[in-house]
């Protein structure tokens, strides 16, 4: 995963990726889809409760 992409950059509140410091374009060669960007988020989540 990108590392300006995580559950605790607040991706949840924002609509634009230029706020996370990343273009639009950069952002979907790390996620397909919109779909794949909540899949890797929820993985990220599991991941940290499973340690």
């Amino acid at each position: 995963m990108h590392p300006e992409i995580t559950p605790s950059s607040n991706f949840h509140q924002t609509r634009d990726t230029t706020e996370l410091g990343v273009s639009q374009g950069v952002f979907y060669y790390y996620f397909e889809s919109k779909e794949s960007v909540v899949e890797a988020i929820v993985e990220t989540h599991i991941a940290a409760l499973e340690e």
